[in-house]
């Protein structure tokens, strides 16, 4: 399978994992994979606490990594 086409796949598994995510996850996951912004910016926005936002990224990051090898 042509590389370019895997990634166009992966980046549409991906975003529609993004938008199942309900807020502030939703957010959390938009404001650091698409906006790359850092946390304690991402925390600010969201109200929440720097390691919050550290933690439930690398959760969800996890998840997203599983997600990809089932595919």
């Amino acid at each position: 399978m042509d590389k370019t086409m895997l990634k166009k796949e992966e980046v549409e598994i991906i975003l529609r994992f993004i938008q199942a995510q309900k807020e502030p996850i939703r957010s959390l996951l938009i404001l650091r994979l698409i906006d790359e912004e850092p946390f304690g910016t991402i925390a600010n926005i969201l109200n929440k606490t720097d390691v919050w936002c550290r933690v439930t990224f690398y959760r969800m990051k996890r998840k997203i990594i599983d997600l990809l090898a089932q595919e």
